[in-house]
């Protein structure tokens, strides 16, 4: 919503969203094509993902494994989402092979080790190899997640670009006089 009234100007942009969401902003409902993500067809020049670690952004990640593009990645750590599409899917096989996909050998082995306790190393493996792998380009908003990735992998062009975010500066002096 930040960066989209600069982007407009310069590009056709449509925007596909998960299809239980709608857009409530009168500015993103004039003005760009919003397209429910079951009804997506790729016939764009360059795809763009915002993604981040939670259930909501299942969609995204698996069109984006299939459609590779840029991917602003929000949070450099997919644990809990990979735990979300296998583990909760009652797909525990699928989570061994997303372990063992992003840590090697070992990480099948570290995956039936959770699978067993239930205690999920959602901290110590990021889980966003498969992601970065298939992605042209990654996007991140801290020099903290530019290095998890960098662990992951070096061979691709990430680039740390500070969060556009604009606030209103809120006095604390002032509200706690209320």
């Amino acid at each position: 919503r930040e960066v989209l009234p600069y982007l407009k100007k310069y590009f056709e942009i449509d925007l596909i969203i998960d299809k239980k969401y709608k857009p409530s902003s009168k500015f993103i409902n004039e003005n760009f094509k919003v397209i429910p993500y079951d009804e997506f067809e790729n016939k764009y020049d360059l795809l763009i993902y915002h993604m981040g670690n939670n259930p909501f952004h299942e969609y995204m990640y698996k069109i984006a494994l299939s459609h590779p593009g840029i991917v602003v990645l929000h949070d450099p750590f997919l644990h809990h989402l990979q735990v979300h599409m296998t583990v909760a899917q009652n797909d525990q096989s699928g989570y061994r092979k997303i372990m063992e996909y992003c840590i090697g050998p070992k990480g099948k082995k570290i995956a039936d080790n959770a699978l067993i306790s239930y205690i999920w190393p959602h901290f110590e493996y990021p889980l966003i190899k498969k992601l970065v792998d298939s992605s042209t380009c990654v996007i991140v908003h801290s020099e903290f997640a530019k290095k998890i990735i960098l662990k992951e992998t070096k061979k691709y062009l990430i680039k740390q670009i500070k969060m556009p975010i604009t606030t209103t500066l809120i006095s604390v002096n002032n509200d706690l006089k209320k």
